[in-house]
């Protein structure tokens, strides 16, 4: 399952790198006039571009983190039938200090 949740971090990243490109360029594209004819930021679809960013970002950040849980649990299992023994401590945060 390591090598297939890895494959999803490139397709995840591809489809944030297009839609960052697709959403900038109409991000701003239709300014709103206020009342008194002063633009008006926000419009309907800017926020919908910003919320399928942030899905997307969040979505990115996902398969990340499970490529490292399923990294983890590989790392800490035992091959018995050689005789080696594998085990996988993690380190305190603060010991990076």
């Amino acid at each position: 399952t390591l090598l297939q949740i890895a494959e999803r971090i490139p397709t995840i990243a591809t489809q944030l790198k297009i839609l960052a490109t697709v959403k900038a360029t109409m991000l701003g594209s239709q300014i709103t006039i206020g009342p008194y004819g002063e633009p008006v930021d926000g419009t309907e679809e800017d926020e919908e571009a910003m919320e399928q960013l942030v899905l997307n970002a969040q979505n990115l950040m996902q398969s990340v983190k499970d490529t490292v849980r399923a990294a983890e649990a590989a790392s800490i299992k035992i091959r018995t039938n050689t005789g080696l023994r594998l085990r996988w401590i993690r380190k305190p945060m603060w010991s990076n200090f």
